[in-house]
């Protein structure tokens, strides 16, 4: 190998930014180092003629140790406003370094959304203007087909696109939800399934920011969202207390569901609202309380025993309640409901989700 000076004007191997705080940093620990640079570069070219003498190309270190010995004496150079060296010959033997493959590739990003015509255009615009190459997606309007490819390994992300005007849509919620109504799955085994990262967007979508998060996922680079590693309900109560409307007069809530976790949820957010009664019903198996006197029933669609919701709504419509009845369900809207909050799994998870479901209940208050 050879040490030699580069031609003038040839760029500097260290960027201005990169010289000016070095450059800092010498003055203020070694302001003595200039009083005789030609003996420290004597020292660093004889250790490179010393490494090229004793020691083989292929041994371990070798190049590496070249290199930085290059870089101490470009800085010196730099410093004293002289020509930099290159080493002819240093790279000749190193191998091109190849990308590493992106198995993500092999995965794709899945888009679920419930409306036909969002999805058609979203797929017209995507396949004219993102490069196959680089992100690979598929839209879903079938969650039990979102499913499958889910557990088969298939999908690397999951961007929601919904049209929901009721409250925080919870796509990470709907899946769960379906999933413990499978085959061979329980509500514990649905909520222990590691998902891929879940992302919702809400009506009048951000395009470019969808396309940016469809790269992240594609590349590795989406954390699941969601989640506050601090966040404590029960913290954010007094926070949550503020956004509260208060009835004019004393109502009566009752909330209807079979998994503890989700009942508590709601009910934690209820037991602190002014001028409200709340009223939590467990039900564990086939039989139903009737939830008398209530001004409005947060009701859950799969309850335990076999128990739809839709059927119960029927019942105590056909028993003479008049009060409203709005589904808590964790998967989609049911058929018989008009008013619907679907993300109670998450309640307890982030700041957001705690305020949606005031929000929700402060637009059913609203209707009385």
């Amino acid at each position: 190998m050879e040490l030699k000076k580069v031609e003038k004007g040839t760029e500097s191997m260290f960027s201005d930014e990169d010289f000016f705080m070095m450059g800092r940093f010498i003055e203020e620990n070694n302001p003595s180092l200039l009083d005789d640079p030609d003996r420290v570069k004597a020292e660093m070219e004889g250790l490179i003629q010393e490494i090229e003498k004793n020691l083989s190309e292929r041994e371990e270190g070798y190049k590496e140790a070249i290199s930085i010995l290059l870089q101490g004496l470009n800085l010196l150079a730099r410093l004293c406003g002289e020509q930099e060296y290159e080493i002819i010959g240093l790279g000749e033997d190193i191998p091109e370094e190849k990308e590493p493959e992106n198995h993500l590739l092999k995965k794709k990003v899945a888009i679920y959304t419930t409306s036909e015509m969002v999805g058609k255009s979203m797929k017209k615009v995507f396949d004219n203007i993102l490069d196959p190459g680089a992100v690979n997606y598929e839209f879903y309007q079938k969650v039990s087909l979102l499913l499958s490819d889910i557990i088969s390994g298939k999908v690397c992300g999951i961007i929601s696109v919904h049209q929901s005007t009721e409250g925080q849509f919870d796509v990470e919620g709907l899946l769960r939800h379906d999933l413990k109504n499978q085959s061979d799955w329980n509500y514990e085994k649905a909520q222990a399934y590691i998902l891929p990262p879940c992302v919702n967007f809400g009506i009048f979508h951000d395009l470019q920011e969808i396309i940016s998060v469809m790269y992240k996922m594609q590349n590795g680079k989406m954390m699941p969202e969601g989640e506050e590693e601090n966040f404590k309900l029960t913290e954010a109560l007094p926070h949550l207390k503020g956004h509260m409307l208060t009835p004019e007069k004393r109502l009566r809530v009752a909330v209807v569901d079979d998994i503890l976790r989700e009942l508590e949820n709601m009910v934690t957010i209820l037991n602190v609202w002014p001028n409200l009664a709340c009223q939590p019903i467990l039900q564990k198996d086939g039989s139903f309380t009737n939830p008398k006197g209530s001004d409005i029933i947060l009701l859950d669609e799969g309850l335990a025993g076999g128990i739809k919701g839709e059927d119960v709504q029927k019942t105590l419509r056909e028993e003479g309640f008049t009060g409203i009845i709005a589904s808590s369900s964790g998967g989609g809207k049911p058929a018989w409901a008009t008013y619907h909050f679907q993300a109670k799994a998450r309640i307890d998870k982030n700041y957001a989700t705690a305020l949606e479901f005031v929000k929700f209940m402060n637009s059913l208050l609203e209707k009385i």
